[in-house]
């Protein structure tokens, strides 16, 4: 992937403890047990069906994480060397910048 890795579990984890909901509560609705809860916390990943339901039950949107990862990825610049007259023209740039401290 890439530096900006996104760790769901840990997303659902705060989200679910902003909300009203108690982890009991939530393991009902999401028909697992609580400690099928937990163990969602602890995953990096999930489904997109199961995302999906979990930003029903939580009302919020948890795919707008990955759709921000996106569209950073999508405007990033990329970098490039600098040609090889570029760095002659630098480099004579920076001599003569010498020579006037010196």
């Amino acid at each position: 992937m890439n530096h900006f890795d996104i760790h769901i579990g840990k997303l659902i984890r705060i989200q679910l403890e902003s909300s009203r909901l108690k982890v009991t509560e939530f393991a009902k609705l999401l028909h697992v047990s609580r400690s099928g809860v937990y163990k969602l916390f602890l995953k990096k990943d999930i489904d997109t069906l199961t995302l999906t339901r979990i930003s029903h039950l939580l009302k919020h949107d948890f795919f707008s994480y990955y759709a921000a990862l996106s569209n950073y990825n999508a405007t990033r610049p990329t970098l490039s060397l600098p040609s090889k007259s570029e760095v002659k023209h630098l480099q004579t740039a920076i001599q003569m910048l010498t020579e006037k401290i010196d």
